[in-house]
């Protein structure tokens, strides 16, 4: 899939769009810096670059947070050894992390520090999947192959029957009311979607140079395998999540 790079510069008037994503909002003004946008054989992508957009709140770690991880750790540990503590001991935190902390709070304490910083990257993993739900939405879809409609129309399908809730197909068209052909073009509308979002992401990952080398891939499939393919999608959405996050305006 070839892909080029424009380079866009919005020179007069000012034009706001509201993010579909929810909190983002895309600001072009006279005299902008340069917007980065990609061009494939199945998509041209709204600009990724320069975006102002507020960030998703990391979910906050206070005691309520560590001792409901704790508590749940320790129903782990309760079930693999057989035993039938109400709270952890010093003794027992201690063994857990093999003497690295002799105490419960010493402990406590470190996972209120390393679940901080998960959050912290939580919170950025999301904005950027925000910033790239909204740069899908406003890319215009050119074409799609084949085979990639037929795999995102099953999923498509099975998104809209099981995801909300339902037992299978009848089930949702009883409960929502809907013809057969809405139902189709609903899952129609959902598929191209979902090729939308994927394209913009192989677009913006050849652009930038995000994929996974060919270095990365042959020491990555001793060990994927034959899910080397899902190993690479997931790789390549994570940098272009992360280069989102880095190279628009966040706040907050």
């Amino acid at each position: 899939m070839k892909v080029q790079r424009k380079t866009v510069r919005i020179v007069f008037g000012i034009v706001i769009v509201l993010a579909i994503a929810g909190g983002c909002m895309i600001v072009y003004k006279s005299r902008a810096e340069p917007k980065s946008v990609a061009v494939s054989e199945y998509v041209e992508t709204a600009s990724y670059t320069g975006r102002d957009c507020q960030a998703v709140k990391p979910r906050q770690v206070d005691e309520q947070y560590i001792d409901s991880l704790m508590s749940r750790m320790l129903e782990v540990y309760n079930e693999i050894r057989e035993t039938d503590y109400q709270n952890w001991t010093d003794e027992e935190a201690a063994y857990t992390t093999q003497g690295k902390y002799t105490t419960a709070a010493s402990w406590k304490e470190y996972l209120q520090e390393k679940y901080t910083e998960i959050e912290r990257q939580n919170s950025r993993r999301d904005t950027g999947q925000m910033l790239l739900a909204e740069i899908a939405s406003d890319s215009r879809l050119l074409g799609y192959d084949p085979d990639d409609y037929r795999e995102a129309e099953e999923y498509a399908e099975k998104q809209l029957i099981f995801g909300n809730g339902f037992s299978d197909k009848e089930d949702l068209l009883q409960e929502l009311k809907w013809s057969e052909n809405e139902y189709q073009d609903r899952v129609e509308e959902t598929a191209e979607n979902i090729l939308k979002l994927r394209y913009v992401v192989q677009a913006i990952a050849e652009t930038e140079d995000l994929a996974p080398s060919e270095a990365e891939l042959a020491e990555a499939e001793k060990e994927y395998g034959e899910e080397i393919e899902s190993w690479k999608e997931m790789i390549t959405l994570d940098r272009v999540r992360k280069f989102l996050y880095e190279n628009n305006r966040i706040k907050g």
